[in-house]
């Protein structure tokens, strides 16, 4: 269950609800799910990345690393142009030089959840390199075999921390606008004799005109003072979706400290080491 960003989740999973069309199978087999989720460290993004690998394969995120169906590539540790051969694998036409780890993976686990944590600190020839993964009939060259091995059918969930401050800097006229937006029971009343459309208003109205800015600043060459890993058009048009990731309220990291602390309880009382301790907080 997720803390916070209740817009963000209603997008994936109700409208446009990309995700709800994977899980019902009603997603393009041609094209692969690609979903940016971008926004402050600390906001839930590697925590839903692996709540959506969950709802995909109904297991849990320990048993699909261990099976192969969910890895995590940390993106720092793929900075410099070499790191490419280690991704994707030798180039088409190369001789030895090993094996890519993504070819590998899709190899063995052709629906896999592949999450690349921190995509923009991956050395900015990795976006190109994408392009072919990501597009329609997404597919990888595998050196081993000689052939292209088919991407489209693994889901891929890049988090980034680009456009933090712009969504960090709004964050707090959204919350406020948030509650505003809603309509009040005079407004659905009033709605009762017209346009039920224009009266009542999205409580999301707000975030999906955050989301739009965020697109917008996906096009410029720097964003937070840093080089932008996606601004060349064609790297951006192969994202299915980009979901801004909001700052916790007060309230929400209550709510998330209370939940980790329960979830953290229960694993101690199934321990025998501690029976009859006593787990308890304010």
């Amino acid at each position: 269950v997720m803390v916070g960003q209740e817009c963000g989740l209603a997008r994936l999973v109700d409208s446009p609800g990309h995700l709800k069309a994977k899980l019902r199978g009603l997603w393009r087999p041609n094209r692969p799910l690609v979903i940016l989720l971008t926004g402050p460290s600390g906001t839930g993004k590697t925590r839903l990345a692996y709540a959506i690998a969950e709802a995909l394969h109904r297991r849990p995120a320990a048993e699909l690393e261990a099976t192969k169906r969910l890895r995590v590539f940390h993106m720092n540790q793929l900075n410099i142009l070499e790191d490419q051969k280690t991704f994707f694998g030798p180039p088409r036409g190369a001789t030895g030089g090993g094996r890519g780890d993504l070819p590998e993976l899709l190899k063995q686990s052709p629906d896999a959840v592949v999450v690349l944590d921190e995509i923009e600190k991956a050395h900015p020839s990795f976006a190109q390199g994408l392009l072919t993964v990501f597009g329609e009939n997404g597919a990888v060259y595998d050196i081993s075999t000689g052939r292209s091995i088919n991407a489209s059918g693994a889901t891929y969930i890049l988090t980034s921390n680009l456009g933090k401050d712009l969504i960090a800097s709004r964050a707090k006229v959204l919350a406020a606008s948030a509650s505003s937006e809603l309509p009040s029971n005079s407004d659905t009343q009033r709605s009762s004799g017209g346009d039920e459309d224009d009266a009542q208003v999205s409580p999301c109205a707000g975030f999906e005109r955050l989301r739009g800015d965020v697109m917008d600043a996906l096009t410029e060459p720097h964003i937070d003072k840093r080089p932008n890993f996606f601004r060349e058009s064609e790297v951006r048009g192969r994202l299915t979706d980009v979901i801004p990731f909001l700052p916790f309220t007060p309230e929400e990291v209550e709510a998330a400290v209370r939940k980790f602390l329960s979830e953290e309880a229960r694993e101690i009382a199934g321990d025998p080491r501690f029976q009859g301790a006593t787990i308890a907080w304010d």
